[in-house]
């Protein structure tokens, strides 16, 4: 028998707060400065307007990871407040101002769920953006949603990029 997917909210985290000044959402040329294999972005539900930047899971206590079909359903409820690309970007470019931020490289990756895309070097498979530490600093990446290989999706060191406001 199959689990059935919930609907759940989002848990924040007390590991960092900011605040984001509002920023527009991105064309598809500039996503593809970024990867010039992206086609298409199929969903942007990112926040336009200040946000007050938080970090959160989804995670229950008892799971180390759940897969894409799962995430997206837990995720479905929240999504005006999900944040996206170019919070993501506006990260990277102050990622140094923020102590805080700057404490967490290494032991975390920041999804940025509000924005999915679709690129042909997969298929025409859809990518999700993260900022996970190289290099000594926070990098946006671009990473497969799902894949035949690999069908957990979200892990334990995961947290997932949302306004809290």
């Amino acid at each position: 028998m199959s689990q059935q997917p919930t609907a759940e909210a989002i848990i924040l985290a007390d590991e960092l707060t900011l605040q984001i000044p509002g920023l527009r959402r991105p064309t598809l040329e500039n996503v593809r400065m970024d990867r010039s294999s992206i086609k298409r972005i199929e969903r942007d539900s990112s926040p336009t307007g200040e946000v007050t930047f938080r970090l959160g899971t989804i995670l229950r206590d008892d799971e180390d990871y759940i897969n894409p079909f799962e995430y997206e359903c837990r995720i479905a409820p929240k999504l005006d407040f999900l944040l996206g690309y170019q919070h993501a970007a506006w990260l990277v470019e102050h990622q140094n101002e923020f102590p805080e931020l700057v404490a967490l490289r290494g032991s975390i990756s920041i999804l940025f769920p509000g924005i999915v895309v679709v690129d042909s070097n997969h298929d025409y498979g859809r990518l999700g953006l993260s900022l996970p530490q190289m290099g000594g600093y926070w990098k946006c990446r671009w990473y497969l949603l799902e894949n035949g290989y690999n069908n957990a999706y979200l892990f334990r060191s995961d947290r997932i990029a949302i306004s809290s406001e």
